[in-house]
């Protein structure tokens, strides 16, 4: 089984430790990502938050097909863009 999907699964059951555990593993190279495109680090920390913000907001309609990873730079990448 894809840890991801296990991870998805716990967290629309309400766990946190889930929820804790997916930002610990995702964090780093959304903010890797967001500080290489908007060139300065407390925009990139913000646009990160944000990221992670929206990602739990939609996290009831979520469908997990692949990797997770690649919704979060979607999501990173479209406000990356409105930021500029």
């Amino acid at each position: 089984m894809d840890p991801d999907a296990g991870l998805i699964r716990r967290m629309n059951q309400g766990d946190d430790e889930a929820i804790e555990a997916f930002v610990r593993k995702y964090y780093p190279q959304i903010l890797g990502y967001c500080c290489y495109h908007l060139r300065h680090r407390q925009d990139g920390e913000d646009v990160t938050q944000e990221t992670f913000a929206r990602f739990f907001a939609s996290l009831d309609r979520y469908r997990h097909y692949g990797k997770a990873a690649n919704y979060l730079y979607v999501i990173a990448g479209n406000l990356c863009r409105d930021h500029l």
